[in-house]
């Protein structure tokens, strides 16, 4: 039925359909609109994705600008390292190859300085080995001071192998050219810098010995003695300073005037070793196994000597009893209410007759105590004292011991008084003496240093006094602090 409605409804006309909008018809109206508006919309869509494409592109562009950026510095970067890397690889294998020829110019210079030492050496014992088979083993003064002490000087100073100093050493001892007491030859100034002279084996093992080598005068700094068995040698004025004896045996050793600064005794033993002179300050004696010396209850070995605490060891007074109260017996050289009497004995001294006895000195002295002095007599009065040397041998006949004789004297003027030293052999053979004389009321102490004789072995101490007929005060010889003692090695 719609659809008949619908085919029965007539038609539309053109006319019907045109309303008119600014005087044109609908039609035309959208006509023109569609027309005008399409394109535009198109432009602008045009446009738009103009610019969005621009924009785009200028985006993918800077990035390929960055990338290219990048790539450029991380290819700069790359040619810098391997720049650097080819020169630091180039700069190793310039260095090593300097390194290499150093190594192996120093292993050339190694190898031609352990010839020209080795032909040194050989040169110096075929030489030295003729000079001993044409003068048959037995060589004068001028050999030894002319020819061979020069030689050995030069061949020290060339040699820079500790080893080889040793080998050098070894040559001569057994040669018998450097053997103590049989004139050795004179070895000062020859440089046994760092030697190293110390034992694989222990110390009592024959291999470790070390017997009758005379080094007097060497340098020997920092040498090491280690486990060494060293015995009647002779390191006079050697210069020692850091030596190293640990755990040595130093028999009848002697190191006069030598130089042991911070040397090292650790654990070692010096019995009848003699050190006078010597200088031993920051020298470590700890653990000697014949304990350390008691340097004030013995200090023999060490007069003379500056001692690890920086003192002077002073030598003993060798006459006995030479300060006049310690003699003196019945009476007290205090009290001046007594006076001694005719049966006074002075130990240790001997008189010739009873005249010579011990006085106080008065009240208003100056010194207290006593006095020696003699009674009144007709004749010469004296007392004397034998004093055993040998056991200074050794220093003595080293040729540079010096004694000093020291007494107070107080006598009066054209005076025969006096105390009177006189040295002797070992037969008692007089060798020389010498007086200490005061023609001064007022008295003083008189003091004279003097190098005895080589062959001195006993010394003879004489208070002399001459005759006296009266007992005034004015007119009597006082003598007190009698003293002989040993003070250096040298004047």
């Amino acid at each position: 039925m719609i659809r008949n409605v619908l085919r029965d409804k007539p038609p539309l006309s053109r006319d019907s359909c045109c309303v008119r909008f600014f005087g044109l018809e609908k039609c035309s109206f959208l006509s023109i609109i569609s027309t005008i508006l399409l394109p535009s919309i198109i432009a602008a869509a045009t446009i738009i994705l103009s610019e969005h494409q621009s924009n785009l592109a200028q985006k993918n562009r800077e990035k390929d600008i960055d990338l290219a950026r990048q790539q450029r510095e991380q290819d700069f970067d790359l040619a810098n390292r391997t720049r650097v890397q080819t020169h630091e690889l180039e700069e190793n294998r310039r260095r090593q190859d300097r390194e290499l020829a150093n190594e192996m110019r120093v292993q050339d210079l190694l190898i031609a300085n352990n010839i020209r030492q080795d032909g040194i050496v050989s040169t110096f014992i075929r030489e030295t080995s003729e000079l001993l088979i044409r003068q048959n083993f037995s060589l004068d003064f001028y050999n030894r001071m002319m020819v061979l002490r020069p030689k050995i000087l030069t061949v020290f100073r060339q040699l820079d192998d500790p080893k080889r100093k040793y080998f050098v050493i070894q040559f001569l001892h057994e040669s018998r050219l450097i053997v103590t007491g049989k004139n050795p030859l004179d070895m000062t100034g020859v440089d046994l810098t760092g030697v190293d002279f110390s034992s694989p084996f222990r110390r009592d093992d024959r291999r470790s010995r070390m017997w009758h080598i005379s080094l007097v005068g060497a340098i020997i700094v920092n040498a090491s003695f280690v486990s060494r068995d060293i015995r009647h040698c002779n390191f006079t004025e050697t210069f020692a300073d850091g030596a190293n004896f640990t755990a040595s045996i130093l028999f009848d050793v002697l190191f006069y005037q030598a130089s042991l600064r911070s040397a090292t005794f650790f654990n070692a033993g010096f019995s009848t070793s003699e050190f006078m002179g010597a200088d031993l300050t920051g020298a470590d004696l700890r653990g000697l196994y014949t304990g350390i010396p008691d340097f004030d209850r013995d200090p023999f070995p060490f007069i003379g000597a500056i001692l690890p605490d920086g003192r002077k060891l002073k030598g003993q007074n060798l006459i006995v009893a030479g300060n006049a109260e310690k003699v003196t017996t019945g009476f007290d050289c205090f009290n001046f209410e007594r006076k001694p009497s005719l049966g006074d004995i002075l130990p240790f001294w001997i008189r010739e007759n009873d005249k010579v006895i011990t006085m106080p000195y008065g009240m208003d002295e100056v010194r207290k105590g006593c006095y020696f002095t003699a009674k009144p007599s007709q004749n010469f009065s004296r007392i004397y004292q034998l004093i055993d040397m040998k056991r200074y041998s050794k220093i003595i006949q080293y040729g540079e011991a010096y004694f000093k004789f020291q007494a107070y004297i107080r006598s009066p003027r054209n005076t025969r008084s006096c105390a009177f030293f006189e040295y002797m052999d070992e037969k008692h053979v007089r060798l020389g003496n010498l007086s200490l004389s005061n023609e001064n009321k007022n008295g003083s102490t008189q003091t004279d240093v003097i190098h005895i004789h080589q062959s001195t072995r006993y010394m003879e101490v004489q208070l002399i006094f001459e005759p006296n007929h009266n007992n005034s005060l004015t007119q009597i010889t006082m003598m007190d602090d009698i003293e002989f003692r040993l003070v250096s090695l040298r004047g």
